[in-house]
């Protein structure tokens, strides 16, 4: 199914539109407007900048580069790319081009794993972004203010995924190294850290089928939700963001967090 049709389909199922907690932000980059980025890792870092923000104006919190000097001090794997004080929650963004697989390192989950035997109360979220602008890395040619813009017309839907699921999703990689839903990549002789990938056709089932998917990793159907929604009137540097669909997961085994004592507050 050509990717239009599908974001079509997708808004059709949508039931409300997504409580964003912000309207519209200002993205400021260290390149001057005119400059192009020629180099495949500053164009990397630009788009993930770009779906961190996105993030940030649907589900709030702060850049989690201020949880940096947290993470040196516990010797941490990573750190969150957004932390959420109030909600008491840690957000990872992703953008995946239409056709590919997404990548979760195993160092990023046991960094995760990590966070959470500190902060018990904080729940963790990956927000997973389908886009169809390609060759970012490759062949793309343009400065972060043509990026931003082009992004803010080609972002074709966004999944939520509770930790739980992620995890399950690794752990399938691990039990059956090739199945359907993801694969495992590991080579000794290369420095790139051992991952799973989550194959396209599961990112997009994720979306039209999540149900499904679900059962697929053996998990408790009832012990899940899923929401669909359509994104509110966003803006990034003063440009609307074309409506996506917005397919939230939500896993609830997972128990009130307790109070918080008076005057606790993150070491960040």
């Amino acid at each position: 199914m050509k990717l239009e049709f599908l974001v079509n389909d997708l808004l059709a199922l949508s039931t409300s539109e997504f409580p964003a907690a912000a309207s519209s932000a200002i993205l400021p980059t260290p390149e001057k407007d005119d400059v192009l980025l020629h180099d495949p890792t500053t164009r990397a870092l630009r788009l993930g900048l770009f779906y961190e923000q996105l993030t940030m104006l649907l589900f709030g919190g702060e850049p989690g580069k201020t949880f940096s000097p947290l993470v040196r001090e516990l010797d941490l794997l990573t750190r969150p790319d957004i932390v959420d004080e109030q909600k008491q929650c840690f957000l990872e963004s992703k953008a995946i081009c239409s056709g590919q697989h997404c990548l979760i390192l195993d160092s990023q989950l046991q960094g995760y794993d990590t966070l959470t035997e500190h902060f018990p109360a904080y729940s963790i979220s990956f927000a997973l972004y389908r886009h169809s602008l390609p060759g970012i890395k490759s062949s793309w040619a343009g400065t972060a203010s043509d990026l931003f813009g082009e992004l803010s017309s080609s972002t074709a839907y966004l999944i939520s995924l509770p930790y739980a699921l992620v995890c399950a999703l690794q752990q399938k990689g691990i039990s059956d190294p090739f199945s359907r839903l993801v694969y495992r990549y590991h080579n000794p002789y290369t420095t790139f850290d051992t991952c799973v990938c989550i194959r396209s056709s599961t990112i997009t089932r994720l979306a039209t089928e999540p149900e499904i998917v679900i059962a697929d990793l053996d998990l408790a159907g009832d012990r899940f939700s899923v929401d669909r929604y359509s994104s509110p009137a966003l803006r990034i540097n003063n440009t609307p963001i074309n409506r996506f669909p917005i397919i939230q997961i939500s896993d609830h085994s997972l128990l009130k967090p307790p109070e918080k004592p008076a005057g606790a507050e993150l070491p960040f």
